[in-house]
């Protein structure tokens, strides 16, 4: 998934919508990029929670047609201020961004971007001036600052984009996938997914 706190949301919800089919979960959490090229090597039976665009590269992967939890892309920037007008107003500057994170690495694409492979050091590279701003999930961000408690460090509005992220099977469980469907349908009807993702923040904001 793109970040660990996407992924423990991601799981728990999994773990939750698979028990009510009466099937049993391993859910392992690993660096992005290598869980999704797992994921589509059959290594791993599919993938959390990821962006619409997965499948288109990754062959391999089927996607479950609910919106399980939507996220935002924000800018982050210690001395730099712009007006926030899509993906082309980054074009000045040195971003900073997850390696793996899929829905910043298309948006930023032909940007000059320095990836690393965690929250922290993105924002460590924006504090002492190594990037001029950084791009991730808002939540991710905000709670990495105050782990880290950084300061003069600021959001610009309005955000990127928003993007709706869906549950992804290896195409060898393609039978499940109605199954999981309904479940998931099920879930979000009932708000879960929005119950779990608060619990998991305030979970995360208190450590």
């Amino acid at each position: 998934m793109d970040s660990p706190l996407n992924a423990t949301i991601g799981a728990k919800v999994l773990q939750e919508a698979y028990q009510r089919i009466g099937i049993q979960t391993d859910l392992q959490i690993l660096p992005s990029e290598r869980a999704l090229n797992m994921a589509n090597n059959g290594e791993f039976d599919g993938e959390g929670i990821r962006i619409r665009e997965v499948q288109d590269i990754y062959p391999n992967l089927r996607r479950v047609p609910v919106v399980v939890l939507a996220m935002e892309a924000v800018v982050f920037t210690k001395d730099v201020i712009f007006e926030v007008r899509g993906w082309e107003s980054l074009k000045p500057y040195t971003i900073g961004i997850l390696r793996g994170s899929k829905f910043v690495e298309l948006g930023t694409r032909g940007l000059k971007v320095e990836q690393v492979t965690s929250y922290r050091q993105v924002l460590l590279k924006l504090n002492s001036g190594r990037t001029d701003v950084a791009v991730m999930a808002r939540t991710n961000g905000m709670l990495e600052i105050g782990k880290l408690n950084m300061k003069g460090i600021r959001v610009l509005e309005p955000p990127l984009i928003r993007v709706n992220l869906y549950h992804y099977l290896h195409k060898k469980h393609e039978r499940l996938i109605p199954k999981i469907t309904q479940a998931l349908r099920e879930m979000v009807e009932k708000e879960r997914p929005k119950e779990i993702w608060e619990q998991v923040i305030a979970e995360a904001g208190s450590k």
